[in-house]
């Protein structure tokens, strides 16, 4: 009865680990007016409207988003509302509303 109870929990245990990564790894949710994709570079440029969310940012109506996905790096252009979990770094330019933004990062700043 022991070896079931803990072949069970080391199981559910392995179960719950994965999803845990999974869940870090996912991609980010967006959406625009205008997808582009270019191969050579893996980036994706979204354009007009865009929306977009992580585990740590979530934005919506922004004018204009890179993404390379090679570095996991994000610059967004025209940035208004914007909410984030951890700490985010401000420029001396207080008209900026360019925010860069690594995946996985718990840090945002404004440029």
């Amino acid at each position: 009865m022991k070896k079931i109870l803990t072949s069970v929990l080391l199981l559910f245990i392995g179960v719950m680990s994965a999803q845990t990564d999974e869940k870090k790894n996912s991609d980010p949710e967006y959406k625009a007016e205008k997808i582009i994709y270019s191969e050579s570079g893996d980036t994706l440029h979204l354009v007009g409207n865009v929306d977009f969310e992580t585990e740590f940012l979530k934005f919506e109506n922004a004018e204009e988003v890179v993404w390379n996905r090679k570095s996991n790096e994000i610059i967004v252009r025209g940035i208004k509302d914007f909410e984030v979990d951890g700490s985010v770094m401000f420029s001396d330019n207080p008209d900026s509303q360019t925010l860069r933004y690594k995946l996985g990062s718990k840090i945002a700043r404004f440029d």
